[in-house]
């Protein structure tokens, strides 16, 4: 079927419609919000390989802004709007960083509407 995105690098946690990637966070009226956490990218099929992976979000914008980074021995290196990571199986789970900014938050919010995306091409081995 093809890559999957996890909450955790025993990859029990799927991230789906009904587990979505959520944030909870209380800010002082005019200042930033900022929530950075791993993420975990691993196939669910060992016969196959996956070439041109890219991580972008759909349905940020200015008030919520979702950028990713590649995983740096347990640290996130540089932030941007997309993360295209190397060729692979996947069939061990790839830690990935995402954050999300908002920025001068002046009042309670709920998005729904933004999404993780991840295309790729896949191959029989």
């Amino acid at each position: 079927m093809g890559l999957r995105m996890y909450f955790d690098a025993e990859c029990t946690q799927e991230i789906t419609a009904t587990n979505p990637d959520t944030i909870h966070k209380a800010v002082v009226s005019g200042a930033d919000m900022t929530d950075e956490r791993s993420l975990w990218i691993k196939s669910d099929d060992i016969a196959l390989t996956y070439e041109n992976i890219v991580l972008t979000a759909q349905g940020d914008d200015a008030q919520v802004d979702v950028k990713y980074a590649a995983d740096n021995n347990g640290s996130p290196g540089a932030y941007a709007d997309s993360l295209s990571l190397a060729n692979g199986t996947f069939t061990a789970a790839v830690r990935v960083w995402r954050k999300v900014t908002a920025l001068n938050v002046t009042a309670a919010f709920k998005r729904t509407n933004i999404n993780h995306i991840l295309t790729w091409d896949e191959y029989v081995i």
